[in-house]
């Protein structure tokens, strides 16, 4: 009991951890998710986790989103994919009752500053409007 004790002491805990809700488990294309993080420690490093969670009802096994990271005067724009599903169609991520969240890496080992890092996300897909994705997430997790 004192190893199992000591092990949880030990992980990383979140600095950052908000999730925004999508009405109907729907995303439109043009629905922007905006997040405002501000950062205590700006001498740390840290790792950004984008978590999507869907349901069983989500129609592919990939997702493509468009990142637009904002802090005091740098810009940074980014296309990026994810898959939420093997080969086989099982879903990849931590899931019960027919909810499914899979962590993303976004970026690793970023520093911020004192200025509040913005984080504006769209879905990329083809899809005008996305079924199945019930949250967005965003964790920021201090990099030891």
């Amino acid at each position: 009991m004192l190893i199992s004790i000591i092990l949880t002491a030990c992980g990383s805990k979140p600095s950052y951890l908000h999730f925004e809700s999508l009405p109907l488990a729907e995303w439109h294309q043009d629905s922007v998710l905006t997040f405002a993080i501000a950062v205590d420690d700006t001498l740390a490093a840290y790792d950004i986790l984008f978590h999507i969670r869907h349901t069983n009802s989500y129609p592919y096994q990939n997702m493509w989103l468009f990142v637009s990271a904002t802090s005091g005067d740098t810009q940074q724009t980014d296309t990026m994919e994810f898959y939420l599903a093997d080969d086989r169609g099982a879903w990849l991520g931590n899931g019960r009752n027919g909810l499914t969240t899979m962590p993303v890496i976004y970026d690793e080992h970023r520093r911020l500053g004192r200025d509040t890092l913005f984080l504006n996300i769209r879905q990329g897909m083809r899809d005008s409007v996305l079924c199945g994705v019930q949250d967005v997430g965003i964790e920021l997790i201090v990099d030891n």
